[in-house]
């Protein structure tokens, strides 16, 4: 979450954005001072669902816990997107997926699709 609040933008106002503009937003707010997160856990009951990730929980209802804070400081000059993607399924040795989570072996190939997706808005007309 960030510390300072949550800020969105509306469809139309996101359209009238350029393609790049959250790059020159963060470089704005960084110049005046680190941006926080904190970095929650939600902690279920017994009897919530576990093993479909489209079932929400009621949020309000749940114990939150902060786990640590994440700073960032500073952009990195001259950064580009090196075409990893983030993949669920690849996990260190001695951390396991969810045991009956139905959807987690389909986001591996969801996250892949995403990034050739971008890779590809990205490329020179």
């Amino acid at each position: 979450m960030p510390a300072k609040g949550e800020v969105g933008l509306s469809d139309e106002e996101a359209k009238e954005k350029g393609a790049d503009f959250y790059k020159a937003e963060l470089e704005e707010r960084l110049a005046g001072g680190p941006a926080a997160f904190d970095l929650m856990a939600i902690i279920g009951r017994p009897g919530d669902e576990t093993d479909d990730p489209t079932v929400m929980w009621e949020e309000n209802a749940r114990a939150k816990v902060r786990l640590g804070t994440i700073m960032v400081e500073t952009l990195e000059d001259g950064a580009v997107c090196d075409a990893i993607t983030f993949d669920p399924i690849n996990l260190p040795e001695g951390i396991a997926g969810p045991e009956n989570d139905r959807i987690f072996a389909a986001r591996s190939g969801a996250y892949a699709v995403s990034l050739i997706r971008r890779a590809m808005n990205a490329l020179p007309a």
